[in-house]
C-alpha cells in the first residue's frame, strides 16, 4: 500500500512538474513574442526618428543656402529638394504620431513648408524672382528649423543614453512629448504659410466639444476600426494609449494591402487620424467621383451631413476638405480633411481634430444683411459669385457668421463679409501650382 502511495505521489509530482515546464515554455514564448513585437515597434519608431532627423537637418542646410543665394537656378534646385524632404519628414512624423500625438503642430509646419517650397519653385519656373516678402518668410522658416533641429537632437541623446520609445509607451512625460510639446507652445512663432483650403487650420478651444460616448479600451478600439474598414483590414496592432490635448488609442494596421497608422479618440472612438502612403499613378477617377467616394467613407466613419468645400489635386492624389452644413450654413471650424487616390478611390488619409474640438450644437443668428447687401461691401466690380452663408473661425476662439464670395480680378479671391455688420473679415488668394490650387 505504501509503495502504491509513493508511486501515486511520484506520478502526481511528474505531472505537476510537466505542467510547470509547459507553463514556463508557454509563458516564455508569450514573453518572447511580446518582446519581439516591442523590438519591431521600437525599430519602427527609431527608423522614423532618425530619418526625420536627417531630413530636417538637410532642410535646415538648404534653407541656409537659400538665404544667401541670388541664382534662380540654384534656388529652384534647393526648393525642390526641400519639398521632397518635407514629404519624407511628414511621413516620418505620421509614423511617430502613434508614439506621441504632440507632433500635430510640427507636422502641419512641415507640410506647409513643403507647400511653400513648391509654390516658390513654380514662381521661379514662371520666370519671376523671389520677392523680399518671400525671402523674409524663408528666413523665418530657416530659424524655425534651427529650433526644430536642436529639439530633435535631444531625442538622439536620450536614445544614446539607453532610453527607448517603447519603454516610455505610456509615459506622457517622455522626451518625445517634451520635444514636440515644447514646439507646440504659444511662444514658438510658426511662420504663416500656405493653407490647403479656407480655414484649414481652425482649432478653437482646448475642450473637445465634438466627442461623446464612453471611453474605449484597446479591444473596443480594434472593433471600431474593423467596423469602419471591414474586410479591407488584414491585421491590426495596438501601439499605445496617449493623453495629450486628447486621449487617444493608436494602432498600426494593413488596409487594402497598405501599411497605415490609425488614431482614435479614447472617448467615443472617433477616427481622428488615418495616414497611409503609396504612389498613385494612372488616375481613373474624376475629382467629383473622388469627392463622392470620400463623402461615403466619412458617413461610414460616423461623419454625417458633410459637404466638400475645397479640393486640391496633387499628381492624382486628391485632397478634399469637408465641413458639416447646418440649415444651409457651412461650419468651417468643424473641418475634416480627406486624402484619396484617384486611381482606385482608396482612402489614404484623414484628419479630424478640428471636428473633434469644435463640433457642437450651435444657435446661429439669422443674417442682418441680405446676400446682395453683403456683396455691395466688396471692393470688386468684376466677376463675383457665391454668397453662401458660412460660420468661420475668427481670431483666437471666436466664430462669425459671414457670406462667402468668390471674386475674380487678375486672380481668384475668396472674401468673407460679416452677415450681421458688413465688416470684411478675411480674404484668401488662390495660387495655381503644379501641385494643385493653394490658398494664402
Amino acid at each position: 500500500m505504501k509503495n502504491k502511495v509513493i508511486i501515486s505521489l511520484s506520478v502526481i509530482l511528474a505531472v505537476f512538474t510537466a505542467a510547470i515546464i509547459t507553463l514556463g515554455v508557454f509563458l516564455g514564448r508569450t514573453v518572447e513574442k511580446r518582446d519581439s513585437a516591442n523590438a519591431m515597434l521600437e525599430a519602427h519608431y527609431q527608423q522614423a526618428y532618425f530619418t526625420l532627423l536627417d531630413e530636417t537637418n538637410d532642410m535646415e542646410i538648404k534653407l541656409a543656402k537659400l538665404t544667401v543665394s541670388n541664382s534662380p537656378k540654384n534656388q529652384s534646385e534647393l526648393l525642390r529638394d526641400i519639398s521632397k524632404s518635407a514629404e519624407v519628414s511628414a511621413n516620418c512624423l505620421a509614423a511617430l504620431s502613434s508614439a506621441d500625438v504632440t507632433v500635430t503642430y510640427t507636422m502641419r509646419f512641415i507640410n506647409q513648408t513643403g507647400d511653400f517650397a513648391k509654390y516658390l519653385t513654380d514662381t521661379l519656373e514662371n520666370g519671376e524672382t523671389l520677392s523680399a516678402e518671400h525671402k523674409a518668410s524663408l528666413d523665418k522658416i530657416y530659424k524655425m528649423f534651427i529650433t526644430l533641429g536642436g529639439e530633435l537632437s535631444k531625442v538622439k541623446d536620450e536614445i544614446t543614453a539607453g532610453n527607448l520609445f517603447v519603454d516610455n509607451i505610456n509615459d506622457k512625460n517622455s522626451v518625445l512629448s517634451s520635444v514636440f510639446g515644447g514646439l507646440n507652445e504659444a511662444s514658438v512663432e510658426y511662420p504663416q504659410l500656405i493653407y490647403d483650403g479656407p480655414f484649414s487650420d481652425a482649432l478653437n478651444d482646448k475642450e473637445a466639444k465634438g466627442l461623446s460616448g464612453k471611453d474605449l479600451n484597446e479591444t473596443e478600439g480594434e472593433a471600431k476600426i474593423k467596423e469602419i474598414f471591414g474586410d479591407a483590414v488584414s491585421y491590426i496592432t495596438f501601439s499605445g494609449e496617449w493623453n495629450s490635448d486628447l486621449a487617444t488609442l493608436n494602432y498600426g494596421a494593413k488596409v487594402s494591402g497598405t501599411e497605415v497608422y490609425i488614431q482614435l479618440s479614447k472617448k467615443g472612438g472617433m477616427l481622428l487620424s488615418y495616414s497611409a502612403y503609396r504612389d498613385v499613378t494612372d488616375p481613373a477617377l474624376s475629382e467629383d467621383e473622388c469627392a463622392e467616394l470620400a463623402r461615403q467613407f466619412l458617413v461610414k466613419a460616423g461623419f454625417d451631413d458633410m459637404q466638400a468645400v475645397w479640393r486640391c489635386n496633387d499628381n492624382s492624389t486628391v485632397y478634399i476638405n469637408f465641413a458639416p452644413v447646418d440649415n444651409g450654413v457651412i461650419l468651417y471650424p468643424d473641418l475634416v480633411k480627406v486624402k484619396i487616390a484617384a486611381d482606385n478611390g482608396e482612402i489614404l488619409g484623414l484628419e479630424a481634430r478640428s471636428y473633434a474640438f469644435n463640433h457642437t450644437a450651435r444657435t446661429i443668428q439669422s443674417p442682418v444683411l441680405s446676400p446682395s447687401a453683403a456683396e455691395s461691401k466688396l471692393a470688386f466690380d468684376s466677376e463675383v459669385s457665391g454668397g453662401a452663408l458660412a460660420l468661420i473661425p475668427y481670431k483666437t476662439n471666436a466664430e462669425r457668421l459671414a457670406y462667402e464670395f468668390k471674386a475674380v480680378r487678375g486672380g481668384t479671391y475668396y472674401i468673407y463679409i460679416d452677415a450681421l455688420s458688413g465688416e470684411e473679415l478675411n480674404i484668401f488668394y488662390v495660387i495655381s501650382t503644379l501641385n494643385g490650387d493653394k490658398l494664402i
